[in-house]
C-alpha cells in the first residue's frame, strides 16, 4: 500500500505542494501553487498525487539501499555501530561500556543485536555483530557458532579489514563531535 502523500510536501512559504522524486541520477520536481487551485491545499495536493501516480510507473524501480556504506557509517559494515552506555553505581563512579551493534529492518530486537567489547573483546565484537548483520540472526547461539567455525580464517579477517576504526578510536571522535 502506498502512502497517500509519498513525494509530496506542503512549502506552506511558497504557498505550493512540490512532488519531487528521484531515481538513480535523475530527479524530478514539479510545483502546484495553490493559487491555481482556489487556495485549497487539498486540490493542490490531489493534483500532485494525480501527476505523481502518472509518473512513478515510467520510472525505473528505486534502489533499495541495502548493502550500500554510506559515508556516516563509522564501522565499514553496513548495519554496524558502536554504541556505548554509561552506568552509575551507588558509590558515584561512572562506568561507560562499549558494544558493537547489529542492525536490520525487521529484527526483532527495537535496539538491534548488541556484542559487548568486555565480554567478548574488541575483535570478536565487531565479527559477531557483522555475522548477526549477515545472518539476520537473533540467535545467539548461532552468530556464536559460526564466529568459532570462521575464527582465524579468511572469512574472519575479511570482516575485520572492513572495520575502518577501533571502537576507542570512534569513541573518541563522537565525544569530539558532541562538544
Amino acid at each position: 500500500m502506498r502512502k497517500k502523500n509519498l513525494n509530496i510536501t506542503r512549502n506552506k512559504q511558497e504557498k505550493t505542494v512540490v512532488l519531487r522524486i528521484q531515481r538513480h541520477d535523475k530527479k524530478l520536481h514539479e510545483s502546484f501553487a495553490i493559487s491555481k487551485f482556489d487556495g485549497s491545499w487539498t486540490a493542490a495536493e490531489d493534483a500532485a498525487r494525480a501527476r505523481r501516480d502518472i509518473l512513478l510507473p515510467t520510472l525505473p524501480a528505486r534502489n533499495s539501499g541495502k548493502g550500500r556504506v554510506t559515508r556516516r557509517n563509522t564501522s565499514g559494515v553496513v548495519g554496524v555501530s558502536l554504541g556505548t552506555r554509561s552506568v552509575i553505581q551507588k558509590n558515584g563512579e561512572t562506568h561507560t561500556y562499549s558494544r558493537w551493534i547489529a542492525k536490520w529492518p525487521g529484527c526483532s530486537k527495537p535496539g538491534g543485536m548488541p556484542w559487548s567489547l568486555r565480554t567478548f573483546g574488541e575483535d570478536d565484537a565487531f565479527v559477531l555483530a557483522a555475522l548477526s548483520r549477515e545472518l539476520e540472526s537473533t540467535n545467539r547461539q548461532q552468530v556464536l557458532a559460526k564466529l568459532e567455525s570462521i575464527k582465524g580464517e579468511k572469512p574472519y579477517e575479511t570482516i575485520l579489514s572492513k572495520r575502518k576504526a577501533k571502537a576507542a578510536a570512534i569513541v573518541k571522535q563522537k565525544a569530539k563531535l558532541a562538544k
